[in-house]
């Protein structure tokens, strides 16, 4: 929650019996700046480098793109959460770093073209996901430029 907080983004918390889950969304009102997926890029490195201090297990995916941002639900339970595509992606994209690459880093194209004149990036093999009928290229952060 430190490594979030000081790059403005919205932050969302899950846990249930597959373990723990945090969203964390640059770019929402009033949290939009011109370099979000920068933002994000940099949190989820700061925030590997962190865990892995802890010895603590993650794996992240990162995603660029518009989202439904709002509260969703009736009366009785609303939440305030984000929805769409690039949300989805990231899960998928947080599921192969864990299982395909032991931890990592992933992003999507989309994050790797917003954020590469900044980072380092070595280039995956292209993976499929549920939910997608092609494959989607991967980038791997490795470190600030």
């Amino acid at each position: 929650q430190k490594v979030i907080f000081g790059l403005e983004a919205y932050t969302k918390y899950l846990v249930d019996d597959k373990g723990t889950l945090m969203i964390a969304a640059f770019g929402p009102r009033p949290f939009s700046h011109e370099d979000d997926p920068i933002r994000g890029v940099i949190a989820s490195m700061k925030l590997q480098e962190t865990l892995k201090k802890k010895n603590i297990r993650n794996s992240i995916g990162v995603t660029t793109g518009k989202v439904f941002c709002g509260l969703v639900g009736d009366k009785e339970r609303r939440e305030y959460t984000i929805l769409g595509d690039v949300v989805n992606l990231s899960a998928r994209l947080m599921a192969a770093a864990d299982y395909q690459f032991d931890g990592s880093i992933l992003c999507d194209r989309a994050t790797y073209e917003a954020t590469n004149s900044r980072f380092d990036f070595q280039t995956c093999s292209a993976i499929k996901v549920k939910g997608k009928e092609l494959m989607i290229e991967i980038f791997m952060p490795t470190r600030p430029k």
